[in-house]
């Protein structure tokens, strides 16, 4: 059998939730040995994420925690702590997201560790960062979704401002987290030394609005909601087939052309001066719609799907 790539590998996560454990989830994935640690009282917060009436265990807590060993520590305690810290001495990593200033407190912090154990990587994710004025500040993934603007570019432009479905910037700070630990191993291997990672979800969140802020900062454009549409490619959006909705994107001319004369039997629509370049098409992304509604909704999503599929679409 294969060895993985993290194979002894030992990571202390002391983290809940979603963005730490998704981060150990990944790790765990590549054969890292994670060891949960969770407060004794009342576990991680997602143990009891569960709908009305249902029993057993967490399906959420489930899909985030696999491959996971689990330990109840209370580490506000002298005894707690010490055993913490007899674990991190055995350990490559240690992951935590408490408030900033809460492992220093109890002796646990990165500047308390890396003396004794200077080979230890300590990974700490939080809402804004250990530094700066919003340190002392909880962050949670809604919250930055509407600080960094993706609830403004989300929903109908009639409507108000729209939360993303799933917490995708919790996800990304995980996703961060792992990929930094995994430079940190890296590191460590050629100089012996490990390191502290700070990864703030406001940071990562932020990231993923790069091209608006570009954007934004080179073009002066404060963006809009346009639903499942798009102002930089067309023909993008959810379109109405006979018997229900299907989602198409088009990013780029040579693409369009295609569309048009191989899916649609329709090079007239390639021809059209409106609609010959993205640019043009973006300007007149509603008449181009119009005429794309009007196509489609004269076969079912089925018919659709395979001829748009059999064209390269």
């Amino acid at each position: 059998m294969t060895e993985t790539p993290l194979a002894g590998v030992r990571i202390i996560d002391l983290t809940r939730v979603l963005a730490g454990p998704f981060c150990t989830m990944m790790l765990s994935d590549l054969g890292a040995e994670v060891i949960k640690v969770e407060n004794p009282a009342v576990g991680d917060e997602t143990r009891h994420f569960k709908t009305p009436g249902r029993e057993g265990e967490s399906p959420y807590f489930m899909a985030i925690n696999r491959n996971k060993k689990s330990l109840a520590i209370d580490f506000t305690k002298p005894e707690g702590a010490a055993a913490l810290k007899a674990l991190a001495a055995k350990s490559d990593v240690v992951l935590e997201a408490m408030r900033t200033g809460t492992m220093d407190r109890y002796g646990l912090g990165y500047d308390d560790l890396k003396d004794e154990f200077p080979s230890l990587i300590y990974c700490s994710i939080s809402g804004y960062g250990r530094t700066g004025p919003l340190k002392d500040r909880g962050g949670y993934d809604p919250v930055a979704q509407a600080e960094v603007g993706l609830m403004a570019l989300t929903g109908e432009a009639d409507g108000p401002p729209m939360r993303v479905g799933v917490s995708l910037f919790d996800v990304m700070a995980g996703q961060y987290a792992a990929q930094a630990i995994l430079a940190a191993l890296v590191a460590r291997g050629r100089t012996g030394k490990g390191q502290s990672i700070d990864v703030p979800i406001y940071d990562s969140s932020l990231s993923v609005m790069h091209p608006y802020l570009g954007r934004y900062l080179v073009e002066g454009i404060d963006e809009l909601r346009v639903g499942n549409s798009s102002l930089v490619a067309q023909p993008l959006g959810a379109y109405e087939a006979s018997d229900g909705p299907f989602l198409l994107t088009i990013a780029g001319d040579a693409l369009y052309v295609k569309f048009c004369n191989n899916a649609l039997d329709r090079p007239d629509l390639a021809e059209d001066p409106r609609f010959t370049r993205n640019a043009a098409r973006v300007t007149n992304r509603l008449a181009l719609k119009d005429e794309l509604e009007a196509i489609f909704a004269s076969g079912t999503v089925e018919y659709w799907l395979e001829r748009l599929l059999a064209a390269g679409i």
